[in-house]
């Protein structure tokens, strides 16, 4: 059977040891969580981007349609989990 697996809804470059948003798709499930443009990813599902690398963490984020992911960002220098 097929799977169609979806992401958050962000557009992401990296930055240093994190993963910056460039851009939130409205409608998705990112900007239903409050992440904005500018925040810094740096782990997903408590794996840090700096150790699993940018593909491993874009892997992380991409899933079946309905299912959660933990993000831990910063916005600014300010820490948030969502």
């Amino acid at each position: 059977p097929k799977i169609d697996l979806v992401g958050i809804g962000v557009k992401l470059s990296p930055d240093g040891d994190t993963l910056k948003v460039d851009e939130v798709i409205a409608g998705g499930g990112a900007a239903d969580a409050g992440i904005l443009a500018g925040d810094r990813i740096t782990a997903v599902d408590g794996v840090e981007v700096v150790k699993s690398g940018m593909e491993g963490a874009i892997a992380r984020v991409r899933g079946v349609a309905g299912t959660s992911v933990a993000v831990s960002l910063l916005r600014g220098e300010t820490p948030l989990q969502l």
